[in-house]
Parts: C-alpha cells; structure tokens; sequence
C-alpha cells in the first residue's frame, strides 16, 4: 500500500495500486472532505476505523470491499466513469467509504462475518450509508436520492458464493480485457 501512497487524509493513507494518481487521489479526498463536511460523527468513525482507503482491482467496476487485516476499504475505480459525472462519483464514494468504515465496527467489536451473520452485516452497512444520504439530502437531495438503493441480499449472492478462483478469474478478465 504505501508504494502506492498518494496522499493522506488525517491517519487514513491513499494508495493508487493502479496508478490513475490524479483522479482517484482527488476523488477521494473530496469524497472524505464531503462526509467531514455534512456527517462530522460518521466522519470520525472512518478516521477510527479505517487505515487505508485504495484502488485497486476487483471482480465487478464500482465495486469496494473491506479488508479487515489491512483496515483498507479497496475501491475498484473506473477513471472515464468518474469523468462522465465526478460528482456522483465523489457521493458515491463517500457513501461507499462510510459502509466499508461500518464493516470495520462491526468487525472491531469482534463479530465475524459468518455466513448466518453476512446478510444482517450487509444490511447495516447499507442503513448506514441511508443515514450519511440523510445527512447529505439537507444540501444535495436530488444526489442522495440518485444513491439511495434499497438492500438487496441478491446483490451479495455472487461474492458470498463464488470461491477465490472464480473471483480471481473474474478480476483477471476484467483487467486484460481493456
């Protein structure tokens, strides 16, 4: 991670595994300055539980994950996306940074993440983010509204059941397919 530093924010570094320096970098720290801005306590919490926040490939575009040995909440970016509307992305962003930070909560009060617990997990993370989107409706409600997604455990079947090599093979066919 620290060999793709490419900023901090407080205690949390910035890591560009795929180099794209510039708009990942800003992205981020414009997603974290809006959390700080309208959600100062969910702002907090992130600062607590989060050491790394990063991009980097995984199986899906858009897609983020928690990865509790490292404290990082990874982040899949896709550069001409975040072109396209840079302000969705940035809101989109802190919203996603505010669930994976909740992963770690949970976490770092020592509940794993189990299958008979995943579902229940998942969807706490996903009110989370809806209370950071009611913080963020008093100035931009047509942006959290854009956000708002209600939960879906059908949205985690895949990466619940899929084993290593098929995520794996998924995140490699996503890289060189480019």
């Amino acid at each position: 991670m620290r060999d793709g530093e490419v900023a901090r924010c407080g205690n949390i570094g910035i890591s560009d595994i795929l180099k794209r320096r510039g708009r990942f970098r800003d992205c981020i720290l414009a997603s974290l300055e809006l959390v700080k801005s309208c959600d100062p306590s969910r702002y907090r919490r992130i600062q607590r539980r989060l050491s790394w926040i990063t991009n980097c490939p995984l199986e899906a575009p858009w897609q983020a994950k928690y990865r509790r040995s490292l404290r990082a909440c990874e982040i899949d970016f896709v550069e001409g996306d975040y072109e396209a509307d840079p302000e969705l992305h940035v809101a989109w962003c802190a919203s996603t940074i505010v669930h994976e930070a909740t992963h770690g909560v949970i976490f770092g009060r020592g509940i794993r993440y189990t299958p008979e617990l995943r579902s229940r997990i998942e969807r706490l993370c996903v009110a989370e983010e809806h209370r950071f989107l009611d913080h963020l409706a008093e100035s931009q409600p047509e942006m959290a509204e854009r956000l708002r997604r209600d939960f879906d455990e059908s949205d985690w079947h895949w990466s619940w059941n899929a084993g290593r090599t098929a995520k794996l093979f998924r995140t490699l066919r996503r890289i060189f397919s480019k």
